[in-house]
Order: C-alpha cells, then structure tokens, then sequence
C-alpha cells in the first residue's frame, strides 16, 4: 500500500464524511486536521480528550473517540515516541492506542457514521498492523448496529480488510463484500473482494464470475492500478508492459486471457488458476507476511542498503555483498521474498527451514519447474522479522547436501581451495544464483504437485565414447530404499530424464532395484538403517 503523505491536522473542523473508496483510499480524510502538528500540541490534545486522572473512565461519546483516535494517529504518523496513556497499554504503539479507542466506540448501541469511518480508515491504511480476529469480531457484530447506510458501508469496508488477512473467516468477508457491491455497484472493489473470498472458500466458478465482474466495472485508469496490483504477482515483465500497454478498453480481455492461458497449461477448468492464486497469496500474507518500520519502507522498495551500509553494499572477506544488499528489488512491503517467489511458483518441492537445518537460514528447491529453481534465503536487517527473509546469491553452504547433488560438490570442493579461486568461485555462483533469481521472477507454475515428490536428486554429466568418441549423458541418482520388511519385494524406479536448450526432450524409462541385503554379522543393521536406490542411467 503506497505511503500516505503527512499532513497537518486541526481538531475542530468539519469531518469529511464523503464515502472513503475502499483499499487505496485517503485515509486520513476520515479524521479531522489539525493546523498545528507538533509534539506538544497533539499531546496536550491527548491528555485533554482522556485524562490520565479518569483512566478507569472509558469515553463513550463517539465524536471524543474519534477525535482521540484521529489525535494518536497523527502522533504515530508524526514519529513521537510511544508512551503510557489511557486506553493503551505501557509499551504498544500510537497506532495501537488509536485503533483501541475507535473499537471502543463499536460497542455502542448504534455505531455513529464518523466512528466508523475511521475505523474503515485505519483498517485499509495499516491491515498488516491491525489485524487481529478480535477486532474483525468486533467489526462483525458492529455491522448489525449500523443502523445509518455511511457507517454501514464503512464497516464493510473495515471488516474487508481485517478479514482479507484471516482466512477463516471467508465466509463473513463474502456478505461484507455483497453487501457493499448492493449498496455501491458502481466501485469494482468490491466485486474484487468478492472473488477473493469465494476463492477462499473453494468455489472456483462463482470466484470467477465475481472476478469478471470486477474487471468489467473497472473503467478508470485508477481502478486498472488496482487489478495490475492483482496481477503483478504472477505475470512476466514482458506480460506486465504489454498489459500497461493495452488501451482501458481492451484491458479486460487482456487480464482474462492471462489466466486463460495458465489454465490451458494445466488442462484446469477456467478460473481454477485465479483460485490458486488466491490461496497462495492468502497463505504468503499469512507465513510470510512483514511489518517493515516506517523508516524502511522506502529502502526495501528502492533495494538500497541498510543504514549499516552507509550508502552502499558492505562487502565480506570475497568482495560479495553481505546481509546488507538485496538480489531481489521489492514493489511492496506486505510480504518477504519467500512469499513472492510462493505466489508464482506455489509451495517448494524440497524445503529445509531454520528448525530443521539447525541454521538461521532457509533452503527452497522447486524440481519440478523448467529449469529447476533453488533459494537460500537469510535473514534481513531492519525488516521487523526473525525469519530468512531474504533471497541471497552466491552462497557455499554444505546443508545443500542430501538437496542437490551440485551444490554440494562445490561445498566439498571450496574447503581446499585457495583464496583466490574461491572468490572466484563464488563470483561465478552468485551469477548462476542471479539467473535463477531471474527466471523464477520471469516465469509462474499454475499446478500444484499432487503427491510429494521423492528425493530422487541428480546431475547430468557429458562423457565421451573412448571409442567411438560420440557423446555420452550419464545421469546418476539415488533415492532412500523404503524400510525393508521381511521379504521386501524389488523396487521400481520410473526415471524421467529431461533436457532444455535449443530443444527440449524428455526420456522416461523403469529401472528395478533388489532390496539391499542385510549383514547378520551387524549390532546396528537391524532393518531400520537407511539404504538407498543407486544407480545410473546412460
């Protein structure tokens, strides 16, 4: 969501209770301005509006509340420093405080249009933040109390966008979201929520439908901002301009067939891909989601480094950049790059996360794409998250090992290199790393795997006939033996070995394996030792 412009803000005049558009609204319309913004002033309006003195008091006049929200949102906006008040907990932010003031009013008897306008404007400018079940409950069950069509429509909006983050509560988003499209038909947000929450909830043909209509009431330049936000995710560069391209008036032909296409990729029925989508945007929200500070949304959009860096990238002992420079520029700051790469590619093959490799990075490799995409991500600085975050380039690390047969040889081999060589090892690896960086953005996977792949991991390697000295490929592989029973039967192994380049071709072949015998001389094989399936094929 772009950055909203600071203003100066004056209690006392008019609200401004036009209808705020939902998503990208202005949402600070919905409060009162105020001439002087400083400090002092909005701390003093503050302790006026709720003195410390009647902290057990709570305030039930919805203008007092409104106004009090409107005040410690100017305060977080403006960067004062958080402190302990009525009605906000020792610690929390202004934006905190804010939003528990205005939720009080929802507990009213009849909501007040104003309350619910800036809980409407909250909600759209920081869902990230403010999302919690226990507002959306309270969002919910305050519609019914709407007695007025302005504080009505504010509430859906509200309960829209708390619940886009809380996927089970789809069902609830759905009547919002109708009854808001009822109330305003002409706004194509709505028909777009309405499709996310059909999508959500596993009904693929009303979730197309309602994503038609979306398009369909979309006839401004502003309204095609916001489906191009929809499709960013998954479409290619050359996809994107040629879309920015396309005259308003063809547009909506345009984006169908872009889903269109990934469905005939598939075989899917129309509109299965859009519901895949969904789900895996709605699940990156969720696992992968951030809450960047304020002062770093700008440098994670420009891709600039942290301030550590000093205006540029610190370099480690090799010359390659560090945790203080970004392989991959973001044009948003709702999710890390685990979940971009999620939303076009869906969930890895092959994941090794913090807890299991024991390290505070994460490993992704996706096997079953055209070419085979793999990821080390790393943790970030000042991106409000614990978690490997980052998608990085260049890397040696041994815990590839047991994933991909490559990079662990060049693990093994960088312990016995000279200095010289491993930098340039690692120059020639993050160059890979960059391609692949490349083509996982450039390209999207529509279908899921429908049963877990099994480890089976590989390298092609070129030999030469001694005699003839025709080329030769020898693939080698290797796949854990399941635990052998009492007469284990032999094992079939279907092989499919592919190639790209100038041309693409695949070969598949069976392969049966005997069940490796057990030593009875050995304490330790009793059964449960691992084996594994070798061999090769030429």
């Amino acid at each position: 969501m772009a950055p909203i412009p600071r203003h100066t803000w004056r209690l006392g005049l008019t609200l401004i209770a036009a209808l705020l558009p939902l998503g990208k609204a202005a949402a600070q319309d919905a409060c009162p301005r105020l001439t002087d913004s400083s400090a002092a002033t909005l701390l003093a309006t503050d302790a006026r509006l709720w003195s410390p003195r009647d902290a057990a008091r709570e305030p039930t006049d919805p203008n007092v509340l409104r106004d009090l929200a409107c005040t410690r949102w100017a305060l977080w906006r403006t960067g004062v420093l958080a402190r302990e008040r009525p009605g906000k907990a020792s610690g929390s932010s202004w934006l905190e405080g804010a939003a528990t003031v205005a939720w009080l009013g929802l507990a009213a008897p009849a909501i007040a249009p104003e309350l619910a306008a800036v809980v409407a404007a909250l909600a759209a400018a920081e869902p990230l933040t403010l999302t919690r079940e226990k507002r959306f409950v309270a969002v919910w069950e305050a519609r019914s109390r709407a007695h007025q069509p302005q504080a009505a429509l504010s509430l859906d909006r509200a309960c829209i966008e708390l619940g886009e983050r809380l996927p089970t509560h789809a069902a609830r988003v759905l009547q919002c979201a109708r009854a808001g499209a009822a109330a305003d038909p002409a706004n194509a947000e709505w028909r777009i929520a309405e499709a996310h929450a059909l999508a959500r909830l596993a009904d693929t043909a009303g979730a197309w439908t309602a994503w038609r209509a979306a398009l369909k009431r979309s006839q401004s330049a502003a309204d095609w901002e916001r489906i191009a936000e929809e499709v960013r995710w998954f479409a290619t560069p050359a996809e994107m301009t040629a879309l920015e391209s396309t005259p308003l008036a063809e547009r909506e032909q345009a984006v169908i067939q872009l889903f269109d296409q990934r469905d005939l990729r598939t075989g899917s029925p129309r509109g299965t891909y859009f519901t895949t989508f969904v789900t895996r945007l709605t699940r990156a929200r969720e696992e992968f989601g951030l809450r960047i500070p304020r002062s770093q949304a700008q440098r994670f959009l420009t891709g600039a480094p942290s301030p550590g860096g000093l205006g540029k990238p610190k370099l480690d002992s090799e010359g390659l950049g560090n945790t203080d420079w970004r392989e991959l520029v973001r044009w948003q700051t709702e999710i890390d790059d685990r979940g971009i790469i999620f939303v076009r590619h869906g969930e890895p093959d092959i994941r090794n996360t913090p807890a299991t490799l024991g390290a505070t990075f994460e490993l992704w490799f996706y096997t079953r794409t055209m070419p085979p995409l793999l990821f080390q991500f790393e943790e970030e600085d000042f991106d409000g998250s614990t978690s490997p975050t980052r998608v990085t380039a260049g890397r040696i690390n041994e815990h590839w090992c047991g994933i991909n047969v490559y990079r662990c040889l060049i693990a093994l081999r960088a312990q016995f290199m000279s200095p010289a060589a491993l930098q340039e090892l690692k120059a020639r690896l993050r160059e890979e790393d960059r391609q692949i960086i490349t083509a996982a953005m450039s390209t999207d996977t529509p279908e899921e795997r429908a049963e877990p792949l099994p480890p089976l991991l590989a390298r092609a390697h070129r030999l030469w006939d001694p005699v003839s000295g025709e080329p030769i490929l020898l693939v080698a592989y290797a796949l854990p033996w399941p635990v052998p029973r009492a007469a284990d039967p032999p094992l079939d192994v279907d092989l499919s070995v592919a190639w790209w380049g100038a041309t693409q071709r695949d070969t598949a072949l069976t392969r049966q394996h005997v069940p490796p015998p057990r030593d009875p001389r050995s304490k330790r094989d009793n059964g449960t030792r691992m084996r594994h399936a070798v061999g090769f094929v030429t």
